[in-house]
């Protein structure tokens, strides 16, 4: 297993902001994963840190990076992909060989572990849509769960960061053409990169869209657009990010306090509450949605 001392971590979160970590665990197998978290339990664990917003004043003394478990197979109708795959390469590998479902997904830029939390999706697909089992980490056992197990809803399911640890899942295959595939892929990308600040350092979509209306449409009607604090700045191309404009120098708090105000900005013109869609880590663990805002 790797380890590396005291990094900035910036370098694991795609906000590129954060402050230094002491020890960043990499393990090369799920079995080193799951011996690492065996011995110490309460680790938190990262990806590619694509919606972790890690605290720059008390940052975690210690984490997880699964990004080195990218392994891809197939067998008996089914692709398993360990939990450090990137969804882009996911995606990418089953359009190549026509393989229908997943070229939507390409667009995100987090790994399979961090995308199965949330259950993220793109222009009407979900990570879930396709799934078979997801293989856990579950109060020290490794334990094999079906989707609906798993209560699967609108960026959310029941596993829960600290109590659960996905390392590996299984999605069934359904055979289409390649070239349409690869086709739905790039348009998916060019669409996502038209309408979206690709070119700053953020976290993706900052707020989760409410019953009524989509979150960038109440932000913007709000005024909040290319709002900024310190070198956070609500983006003037789609007012659901907050992009980092000043990396690397820009503090990671920030973020989260422009988050905060720009919820309160819609609260107290719609009476409607924005629940954030990233996930926050300090010296303390895991910090729940309901708990920032």
């Amino acid at each position: 297993m790797k380890i590396l001392h005291r990094v900035p971590s910036a370098h694991f979160s795609s906000l590129r902001a954060g402050g230094t970590v002491e020890q960043v665990y990499l393990p090369q197998t799920i079995e080193e994963l799951v011996r690492l978290l065996r011995q110490q339990e309460n680790l938190p664990l990262l990806g590619r840190g694509s919606n972790t917003l890690i605290c720059q004043r008390q940052p975690a003394e210690a984490i997880i990076c699964t990004r080195e478990l990218d392994h891809i197979e197939e067998t008996d109708g089914q692709i398993i992909a360990k939990s450090g795959v990137m969804l882009p390469r996911l995606a990418t590998y089953c359009a190549r060989r026509g393989y229908q479902g997943f070229a939507p997904l390409a667009g995100i830029p987090g790994t399979l572990g961090g995308a199965l939390t949330m259950n993220a999706g793109c222009y009407g697909v979900n990570i879930s849509d396709k799934l078979v089992w997801i293989e856990l980490l579950e109060q020290g056992a490794v334990v094999r769960r079906q989707p609906e197990q798993l209560d699967f809803a609108y960026r959310h399911s029941s596993i829960t960061p600290g109590l659960h640890t996905v390392l590996r899942a299984a999605f069934r295959l359904e055979s289409g053409d390649p070239q349409q595939e690869l086709s739905l892929l790039r348009n998916s990308l060019h669409k996502k990169k038209s309408s979206q600040p690709s070119n700053l350092p953020s976290l993706g979509s900052v707020f989760r869209n409410p019953p009524s209306r989509s979150a960038w449409q109440l932000i913007q009607s709000c005024g909040m657009q290319g709002f900024t604090l310190g070198g956070m700045e609500i983006s003037p191309r789609h007012a659901n990010f907050i992009v980092n404009s000043n990396a690397p120098l820009s503090c990671a708090d920030d973020y989260l306090l422009l988050a905060r105000y720009t919820a309160q900005r819609v609260y107290n013109h719609y009476g409607i509450r924005l629940m954030p869609e990233f996930r926050y880590l300090n010296r303390e663990g895991w910090n729940h949605a309901d708990t920032l805002f």
